[in-house]
């Protein structure tokens, strides 16, 4: 079909907006359709305006950010206006998302001070110039749809309840139910989208979307990484690879250091891990490699000696899905503490870190963990299908470890609100700490009934994932991540871009 006349608004957010948002926009421009466009990143702003392709509209959202009172000008928005006009009952959830607003970096290596970084006037000028950008780019631009990379932020999120409020198609890419596939999806809580229609209808018609010796392969990969998932991970500490990357990002900062709008957003930001100083580098530098060394050496439970629990992985913090789809519970302590305060009977909860946040996560935090009454934290070096294998059930605010539950099924509860594992058939959703005893017998209730219908339904969603995924020979995360720069690969991207708008407008 045709992109003739289409009005498309694309945010060109960092390196997706360099790899896949801006060629895309100008290949959809080629075929009639007009671009509008807001950057994400500064530092390639201008070399979106130097190219000989121009959109139809455009703003650096760094600017916005930099200095929202500015960009107000006269305009004047009351917080309610707002929440009326998006249909919420509070702007302060959705706060949670702006990283450097609410997280310090100044005091605390990775964010590690839990300390707000900047005043409540601040944050409200940059909620209320969001809102006023929504408005102007739907005065003056007028988009029949939003492409995004994923909703991760306070502008996304308003952006989503803008088109909603205002019936403008709006899409994004995330990570699907099962593993090494992606999806798009149509609003924040990843519950719409084709992957959702093409599973329902399969559902109804109890019908596989390919092939069931494809869905059978798959299935064949998946548990032979169980086969050894008893090894644990081996993490080493290697000093003189941490000192050339820190000679690597010494040397960068020193180039960033007098650019104009890296000085604007420190006035306003302060510390920000886009441009750290040669003495914050210094510091993550031994803060990351201390806590490795401290980390490695706190007293954990043995595994092996625990018996009859339930298993909640921490999450990589901070991240998107915990700080937009389950954010009442993104205080991981606080949620651990509540989850072994109402476990039945004599369950306990065993805790362990994500392997990604070792040397990242302070040696503190997870000595407060370690010394919460009824929980047991276990060494991040074992693997979480292994821990998920012994233990009775699986309860967290989001991750994978859901379909890897599922594999096994294994019962799963989540916190939150995210479509991609509530549509799991051992999982089921939690709105609050009191309900865990109530949700943990009904589980392990339906668990007991748990037949060739239930492999049905998960070989179903494993289907339609494969089917709706970008990721399997054409790996569109790896396309944008890397320097791959096959046209194969991104004309395939493109396609499923295109035929994506096609499909909603």
């Amino acid at each position: 079909m045709s992109l003739n006349k289409k009005k498309i608004f694309i945010f060109l957010q960092r390196n997706w907006g360099r790899k896949i948002g801006h060629p895309i926009a100008k290949r959809f421009s080629d075929e009639g359709a007009s671009m509008g466009a807001l950057t994400l990143k500064k530092d390639y702003h201008q070399g979106y305006l130097n190219d000989s392709f121009k959109y139809d509209w455009i703003a650096s959202h760094d600017d916005i950010m930099n200095n929202p009172k500015k960009f107000l000008g006269d305009d004047s928005f009351s917080i309610e206006e707002i929440c009326l006009d998006l249909e919420i009952d509070s702007i302060w959830p959705f706060v949670q998302s702006m990283r450097e607003h609410v997280r310090n970096y100044k005091n605390k290596f990775f964010f590690g001070s839990f300390k707000q970084n900047v005043t409540d006037e601040d944050i409200l000028l940059y909620v209320k110039a969001i809102y006023k950008l929504l408005l102007k780019i739907k005065k003056e631009f007028s988009p029949e749809i939003f492409i995004l990379p994923n909703f991760v932020s306070l502008l996304h999120i308003f952006t989503y309840l803008f088109c909603k409020k205002n019936s403008i198609k709006i899409f994004a890419y995330t990570t699907a139910s099962i593993k090494d596939a992606s999806i798009f999806i149509n609003d924040i809580y990843e519950s719409t989208g084709r992957f959702f229609e093409e599973l329902n209808q399969c559902t109804k018609d109890n019908k596989l979307p390919i092939k069931e010796e494809l869905i059978d392969e798959y299935l064949e990969k998946e548990f032979l990484k169980f086969k050894d998932d008893d090894k644990k991970i081996d993490f080493k500490l290697d000093l003189f690879i941490n000192s050339l990357r820190l000679g690597k990002k010494i040397y960068k900062s020193l180039i960033k250091k007098d650019q104009s709008h890296h000085k604007e957003k420190e006035n306003l930001i302060g510390v920000y891990q886009d441009n750290l100083k040669t003495r914050y580098l210094i510091r993550d530098y031994f803060s990351y490699n201390l806590n490795f060394i401290k980390t490695k050496k706190i007293k954990y439970y043995d595994l092996e000696k625990i018996n009859n629990f339930v298993y909640m992985p921490l999450q990589f913090q901070p991240e998107a899905n915990i700080d937009v789809i389950s954010v009442t519970f993104n205080n991981q302590i606080e949620t651990a503490r509540q989850i072994a305060m109402n476990l039945p009977g004599d369950l306990t909860l065993v805790v362990k870190d994500h392997p990604e946040m070792m040397g990242l996560r302070s040696y503190e935090y997870l000595e407060k963990v370690l010394k919460t009454p009824n929980v047991k934290l276990i060494d991040s070096s074992y693997k979480g299908t292994y821990v998920i294998r012994k233990a009775k059930l699986l309860i967290a605010p989001v991750g994978t470890s859901f379909f890897e539950a599922a594999l096994m099924k294994k019962p799963g509860l989540m916190f939150g609100n995210l479509g991609t594992a509530k549509i799991l058939p051992n999982t089921l959703s939690i709105e609050n700490y009191k309900e865990i005893p109530k949700k943990i017998k009904e589980i392990m209730q339906m668990s007991k009934d748990w037949n060739d219908d239930y492999m049905r339904q998960l070989k179903i969603i494993i289907g339609c994932s494969l089917n709706c995924s970008m990721e399997e020979e054409n790996n569109y995360t790896k396309y944008w991540t890397t320097k791959d720069n096959s046209k194969e690969t991104f004309n395939f991207i493109y396609n499923q871009f295109k035929n994506e708008v096609n499909r909603l407008i």
